[in-house]
C-alpha cells in the first residue's frame, strides 16, 4: 500500500494540471455556446446566444474569423444593429436572403423590428 501511495503523490505531482482537470473541461456540445452583445456606438442588439459548433461543423475557423471579421478575443468585434443590417458581422449570412440547403438563412436583425 505504501508503493501505491507513493505513486499517487508523485502522478499528481507530476503531471500536468491540465490533465489533472479535465472533467471539468466542457462536453464539445456545450463547448462555445456564447452570449454575443452588442458594443457601445451605434443601434442595440439584444443579447443573442451563438453556438460555436453549430456554424464551426459546417464552416473553416478563417470564413467568421477572416473573412467576415470576427476577431479571436471577447468583445473585440464590435457588433451592433446596424452593423448587421449593413451586411457585416452576423449580417453577412443571416441577411434573410442567403440559402443554406436550399432554406433562406433568418435575419440576424432589422431596425425595422
Amino acid at each position: 500500500m505504501p508503493l501505491l501511495k507513493t505513486v499517487l503523490i508523485a502522478a499528481a505531482i507530476l503531471v500536468p494540471a491540465a490533465w489533472t482537470n479535465a472533467w471539468d473541461v466542457p462536453r464539445p456540445s456545450e463547448y462555445g455556446k456564447v452570449i454575443l452583445r452588442s458594443s457601445p456606438g451605434g443601434t442595440a442588439l439584444a443579447p443573442v446566444r451563438f453556438d460555436h459548433w453549430l456554424h464551426r461543423a459546417l464552416y473553416t475557423c478563417r470564413l467568421c474569423h477572416v473573412d467576415i471579421g470576427f476577431a479571436m478575443e471577447e468583445n473585440a468585434t464590435g457588433i451592433t444593429a446596424d452593423t448587421n443590417v449593413k451586411g457585416f458581422h452576423c449580417g453577412s449570412c443571416h441577411n434573410g436572403t442567403r440559402l443554406h440547403g436550399g432554406k433562406k438563412i433568418f435575419a440576424s436583425c432589422s431596425l425595422n423590428a
